[in-house]
Parts: C-alpha cells; sequence; structure tokens
C-alpha cells in the first residue's frame, strides 16, 4: 500500500511547506503510538517514510535548508498529506532531542544508533507524542501537522514558516534510501525526483522540477494487448513556455535498432482535470493492423516553443518506455509486403519478415503495407510467384519480378534470386480487393519503387520516377470477402400487422477470415421513400420492425466477416394489408451502453388508419403524451443512462384501449464517467456509475477499495450512482450481480 501511494509523489518546486487543503480520505490512519520493536540498526539505506499507509501525501520540495540558526541538520525535503492535521512517523529507531519548542510549533532531532539523523519540523504545538531522551521504534507516532492556511497566507513563530501543513524533514546524510525511493536525482536546490527500480524497470515520480516541461502518458496501460485502432493519449504542458509538439517514437522489444519516429500526436486537446482544465491534451491514433504482431516499446516526448523538451512517463508505472504488446488476426494464406525507405541512398526496400527491420532503424523508415500475397502451400485462381531479387554489387538495392523476368535479370548477373514471397494474380479475381501492383524506376537513384495508390504513381513520376509495367495484381486487403445473405423472408407476401419479422441465412464465407462468424446490417424502406430505417451490425440473423402505415416495402441486407463486407442481397418486397394490426417498435432496444444521452428511433402505428395516442413513463413515473395520430416515426435523444421507459400505444383519444405497450432498457452493463481518475487529481474526487441486467431482473452493485472486502452500494434493476469518495492513488473494483445472493457475476470494472 505504502508503495503505491508513495508513486504519487510530485515535485512542485514552490516556496517552502506551500500546499492546499482537500477533504479527507476514506482510509483513516492508523495509530502505531510507542509500539517498541526490537532495536535495529537504523541507516540511511533503511528509512520509512513519516506517514501511515492508507493516507496519500506528496512530496513538494527537494533539497534545501532552513537558515542555520533554525536548522539541524544540512539537507532537507518537505512532504505534505492531502488534507491537515496527518500524524507525522518516526523514519527510524533512535534517541528523540526536542531541539525548538516555540508558541505554535516544536521541532525534534532523533539519533540513530549508528549516528544517522533525521529532524521533524512544524509540528503542531501541543500534539508531541514523544519526549527528550526517549528511545522510539520506527513508526512511533511523533506528532501532527500544523495546520492548512488559506491560499497565499502564512503562519511562523521561532521554530519556522509554514504556508501550510506539511513535514519539514531534514537528514544527516544526502543519500538515502525510503521506502526504496532513493535521492539520486535530486541534485539541483528546490527539484529533482525520488527514483525507484522495480523489476529493472526505472522509475520516477516525476519530471524534475528544473525542467518546466510536465506530462504522462494515460493509456494504454503497461502491457495491454492492442489490435486494430488504438488511442495513445495523455498531456503535456509547460510552466514557462508553450508546448510546440508531442511526437511518439516505438521499437520492436528486444531489437537492436534505436527509437524510430512514429507519428505526431494531436495536441491541444481539452483536458478537464483539476487543477489542469485547459488544452493540455495529446493523443494519436494507432492503427496497428498496419504493423506486425509482436511486443513494442513506446516512449513520447514533449517539445516546447523554447526548445526544452522532455519524455513523458507512464501514469501507471511512471516509466519512460511504455510497453504494449500488437495481436491482430493474422491470416492463413494472404501475407503483407511490408515496404520501407532509406533517405541517404534514395532507396526501397520491401520484405514480408516483420521482424527483419520491425519499425526501421536509423536509415530505414518503415512506411506501409503494400499489399498481400498468398504463402507458399495456399492456392491463388491464376497465380504467379513473385520473386525479391537482390542486386549483386549495389547494396541496399532489391527488385521484384515474375519468373520471366527473374530469368532474364539473374542470366543477366546484375541481380541474384533470394526467392519466392508468395503469389500474384495475373488478373483481378471477385473474391478479393485488388489492384494492379505498379513497378516505377528512378535511373538517378537506381531504384525500383512498387505501389498500387495512383496518387503515389503521379507523386513518383514528379520525382523522377518512370512507370515500367504492371507486376499482376496483389491482393490489398488481406481476405476473401463474405458471400451475401440468403433465404430472405418475408418476399412478395401480404401481412396483417406493422410489426414485420424479417428473417436470413447466412451465406458462408470463403476464408472465414479473420473470425468465423458474420453480422449484418439491414435496410428497410417504403418503395414510395417516405419512409426508411436500418439496423446497424449486428450478429442476429433476424430483425422484428415495425413499419409506419399500411403500404408495400422493399428490404436488403449484407453480411460482414469484421474486415470487409459482402454484396447487397437482392431486395425483396412485402405488403401491409390496410386492415393490419397495430405496431410499436423502439430500434435500438436495449440501447447501447453509454455514460450520456442517447437516441433510438420510435415507430409506431394503429394500423387501420384510425387516431391513436403514444405515451412515454420513466422510471416507472407517471405517462406523458409523446404523439398522437394513427401512425408516427420520432428519434428522440433524451434516454438517459441508469434510467428504464415505458411506452404505451392507445386506441382514440382518452386512452381508452391499450394497443402495444414496449419497454426501453440499456444493454447489460456497468459503466463510470469518467472511467479513470485524471493524472494529477488531489483530494476526493467524484464518478457517475451507470448500470443495467438489460432484461430488467433485480442485480446489485458491490464496491472494494484496494483489495478489501466489498461492500454493497446499491440494487435494483437498473440505475445510477454518485460516489464522491474516489481517492487518487486507491483502485474501486465494482461488480454487478444478478440477484440478491452473489452468485452470477453479470459485469465488473475497475476505476483507479
Amino acid at each position: 500500500m505504502r508503495q503505491r501511494l508513495v508513486q504519487l509523489l510530485v515535485l512542485l518546486g514552490i516556496v517552502i511547506g506551500m500546499v492546499w487543503a482537500t477533504p479527507a480520505p476514506l482510509v483513516a490512519a492508523t495509530d502505531r503510538t510507542h509500539e517498541l520493536a526490537t532495536p535495529q540498526v537504523a541507516t540511511a539505506t533503511n528509512l520509512k517514510f513519516p506517514w501511515s499507509g492508507g493516507e496519500e501525501w506528496k512530496l513538494t520540495q527537494g533539497w534545501h535548508f532552513l537558515p542555520k540558526e533554525l536548522a539541524a541538520l544540512n539537507y532537507a525535503v518537505d512532504f505534505a498529506p492531502l488534507s491537515q492535521n496527518h500524524d507525522i512517523l518516526a523514519a527510524h529507531t533512535g534517541v528523540v532531542l526536542i531541539i525548538c519548542d516555540g508558541p505554535k510549533s516544536q521541532s525534534l532531532l532523533l539519533t540513530a544508533d549508528d549516528g544517522f539523523q533525521t529532524a521533524y519540523v512544524h509540528i503542531k504545538k501541543g500534539t508531541l507524542k514523544v519526549v527528550d531522551g526517549e528511545r522510539i521504534a520506527q513508526g512511533t507516532v511523533l506528532g501532527s501537522t500544523v495546520d492548512n492556511l488559506p491560499p497565499n497566507t502564512k503562519d511562523s513563530d521561532k521554530c519556522g514558516e509554514w504556508t501550510g501543513a506539511h513535514v519539514h524533514m531534514e537528514f544527516s546524510s544526502r543519500e538515502v534510501t525510503i521506502d526504496g525511493w532513493t535521492s539520486n536525482s535530486m541534485n539541483i536546490w528546490y527539484s529533482g525526483a525520488l527514483e525507484k527500480t522495480v523489476n529493472s524497470n526505472f522509475l520516477s515520480t516525476n519530471i524534475a522540477v528544473s525542467s518546466s516541461l510536465k506530462g504522462y502518458i494515460d493509456g494504454p496501460a503497461p502491457n495491454a494487448q492492442l489490435s486494430n485502432r488504438i488511442k495513445i493519449n495523455g498531456w503535456a504542458k509547460s510552466t514557462n513556455s508553450t508546448i510546440k509538439e508531442v511526437n511518439i517514437y516505438g521499437r520492436l522489444a528486444g531489437s537492436n535498432h534505436g527509437f524510430v519516429p512514429l507519428a505526431k500526436a494531436n495536441y491541444g486537446e481539452y483536458r478537464p482535470d483539476p487543477g489542469l482544465a485547459g488544452p493540455y491534451g495529446w493523443s494519436w491514433e494507432w492503427d496497428t493492423s498496419r504493423y506486425g504482431n509482436g511486443n513494442y516499446e513506446l516512449k513520447v516526448k514533449a517539445t516546447s516553443l523554447d526548445d526544452s523538451s522532455a519524455w513523458l512517463l507512464d501514469s501507471a508505472n511512471h516509466s519512460e518506455i511504455l510497453s504494449v504488446n500488437v495481436q491482430n488476426s493474422t491470416h492463413v494464406c494472404l501475407k503483407p509486403l511490408y515496404r520501407y525507405f532509406n533517405g541517404s541512398v534514395l532507396r526501397h526496400f520491401y520484405t514480408q519478415h516483420w521482424s527483419e527491420l520491425g519499425l526501421g532503424d536509423v536509415n530505414w523508415r518503415y512506411e506501409q503495407i503494400t499489399g498481400f500475397v498468398a504463402a507458399s502451400g495456399c492456392s491463388l485462381p491464376s497465380g504467379t510467384p513473385l520473386y525479391r531479387l537482390a542486386h549483386n554489387t549495389l547494396t541496399p538495392k532489391h527488385m521484384y519480378a515474375t519468373q520471366y523476368e527473374r530469368d532474364v535479370l539473374v542470366s543477366s548477373g546484375l541481380y541474384h534470386d533470394e526467392g519466392s514471397v508468395g503469389l500474384i494474380a495475373q488478373q483481378a479475381q471477385s473474391q478479393y480487393v485488388m489492384a494492379s501492383l505498379q513497378r516505377m524506376y528512378h535511373a538517378g537513384r537506381n531504384d525500383h519503387f512498387f505501389t498500387t495508390d495512383q496518387n503515389e504513381v503521379n507523386l513518383a513520376r514528379n520525382e523522377g520516377y518512370q512507370l515500367e509495367n504492371s507486376v499482376g495484381q496483389i491482393v490489398t486487403v488481406a481476405n476473401v470477402i463474405p458471400n451475401p445473405p440468403t433465404g430472405l423472408s418475408p418476399s412478395g407476401t401480404t401481412l396483417n400487422s406493422l410489426n414485420v419479422q424479417l428473417t436470413w441465412n447466412d451465406g458462408g464465407d470463403p476464408d472465414n477470415y479473420p473470425r468465423n462468424n458474420r453480422d449484418y446490417v439491414v435496410e428497410v424502406r417504403a418503395t414510395n421513400n417516405s419512409w426508411s430505417q436500418s439496423r446497424s451490425w449486428n450478429t442476429n440473423t433476424n430483425w422484428l420492425v415495425t413499419v409506419p402505415q399500411p403500404g408495400t416495402y422493399v428490404w436488403k441486407v449484407r453480411s460482414g466477416d469484421g474486415l470487409s463486407p459482402s454484396a447487397w442481397s437482392a431486395e425483396r418486397q412485402f405488403t401491409v394489408s390496410t386492415n393490419a394490426q397495430a405496431g410499436l417498435m423502439v430500434n435500438p432496444n436495449p440501447i447501447p451502453a453509454s455514460t450520456s444521452s442517447s437516441s433510438a428511433t420510435i415507430t409506431w402505428g394503429t394500423g387501420n388508419g384510425t387516431q391513436g395516442q403514444l405515451f412515454v413513463s420513466e422510471n416507472g413515473g407517471p405517462d406523458r403524451l409523446m404523439a398522437q395520430g394513427d401512425y408516427g416515426v420520432d428519434s428522440p435523444a433524451w434516454f438517459a443512462p441508469g434510467s428504464e421507459y415505458r411506452f404505451r400505444l392507445y386506441a382514440g383519444l382518452n386512452r381508452e384501449t391499450l394497443l402495444r405497450e414496449i419497454t426501453v432498457r440499456r444493454e447489460r452493463s456497468l459503466i463510470a464517467n469518467p472511467s479513470s481518475i485524471p493524472a494529477g487529481a488531489q483530494g476526493l474526487q467524484q464518478i457517475m456509475l451507470y448500470w443495467s441486467t438489460g432484461d430488467g431482473s433485480e442485480a446489485q452493485v458491490y464496491v472494494s477499495k484496494d483489495g478489501e472486502p466489498e461492500k454493497l452500494m446499491a440494487q435494483g434493476p437498473y440505475g445510477k450512482a454518485n460516489p464522491a469518495w474516489i481517492v487518487p492513488g486507491s483502485v474501486y473494483r465494482f461488480r454487478l450481480y444478478a440477484g440478491f445472493n452473489r452468485a452470477t457475476l453479470l459485469r465488473e470494472i475497475i476505476v483507479r
């Protein structure tokens, strides 16, 4: 617990002892008064922080000293609690000496058996728990901090001056270790940082205050497994200048290559964090599908207009290096062809082996995936091998050719064959997304350049490249397009209800890649185009839709495999008769989980052209009139999270006969806003918590803090709560259980 809390320490570089008041933490301090242990030798490398586990303090100043007439020792730091009147504990075993007794505060000196000494200044008068000559154990309560003060005020007596609750702690040696944290980087007065090494990873409490530039990497979490598109984000701020840019670097873990530039982040996003509100956020959306699978190490550098720069730390481990794992689905047969460019020799290089160059090095810059070739042993209709050739005298110099050109070039003695990289097609295949692989040549650079992008062809011509020929058709998306759905129903029939059940069958997928199941999107419209509705991607092969009135409608459906959609099915038609039954439908239902209000489309009709009224109630409250007429369509955006809505359709204008009723809920969910405690937050925080079972069944919400036993927080099939006792540095686990016996866990989230 102590180690986790210590990682919150921040160097502010402010005047002595300046802190601000915040609400008391959720966990109370533990009193360890006069619990003497067996005396142990206290050295500069065996110290404890002067507070109890469960409390949150910060390091407000690095090495400094008081005027000689007030100071007992040579080196001092300031520690401040996040709330006032906290106990100050002995950092080591030793003998007490009262060195100052003022009207408002007291100071004492603690001497260890080996002569090492610590002093404690700004102990509140009347709270001292020890006496002169007393031998005490490490962790003994010495007294309490002085009180906090209003902003921009200070207090003093003969023992010192202070602007808020803190302990001015002095050491007889500059090289100390406190709970594993060392003072190595405290090499500038009033600045520096405590440092720590955990599992060979360097940690620091923050960027040294000697630099005016600070920031963090907020996400993703260390060692997270990433796929597809992922946002990397955080914040950066300069106290003396303005941030000019934030750049992201990376390398393959274990690679001999150094860190290479990946992207320039988007800087200036608004941050709502307490104490940091403003345009200090940065982010970059990383499309990991453009890179090979493996373990990566990322670094982020912020640079200000005064050209000062700093590597940002990840907010979880306080390390400059953020390790992540990229794992995207890989096609059984289709393999990417990675393209690199060497700016010093102005040549391109291609490889199928990601580990060959990875993100690149100081010479070779990774550009993109040019296309996909079929691997050995995999069939590709009308396929022909693509060979990689290396120049015999120019290094590096490669080109790609089909068999005829390979034979000519190899026999000329200019190139040698490095083998087939896979198959390309002689003509386009309907089941693949393909394009012509164009080969460009620059005589001055003696460089061959391959692309499927006509814009790149035009740009290359402007740089002096000439189009040699088309090597063949190469796959540009590593996927076979799924087949359209079949067996659509209804088709050509007349129905007697405004509620229409649409069904279809899966058409299959030739390669079952990147997954072996499909989802579907559906569109339905009136033939006179007076009304239309669609359902977004969903794995169900049916959809109950409500049309607004009698008439003729057409509909169609397409499937997707997670990467590419199929062609649309042929349209099917149905007719709803003039004496149809009433209909009422809300789409989507349940509504996707969200921390903000959402919209849904409500379609209703009496079916026979007579007047009717639509009423709605929220969370069991009274009905209120929403609309009236013989039919209607509306898309309100007031569906709030944590709420449930009941719609009722009545015949006539006085609620005589109930025609249809439907309840709208959120999908099964447990979500929080914000989902994490903002970096740099201080004092008690509050979040909004929303939950829903999705089906109206009863449930209970439990919470546990820092691994402690969980406690009942709320219950009901849906709802919202506003806990205002969230403490930065702690980990809260919220769980949603079905029923009342915690037998079935429905959802779980962690807020930290």
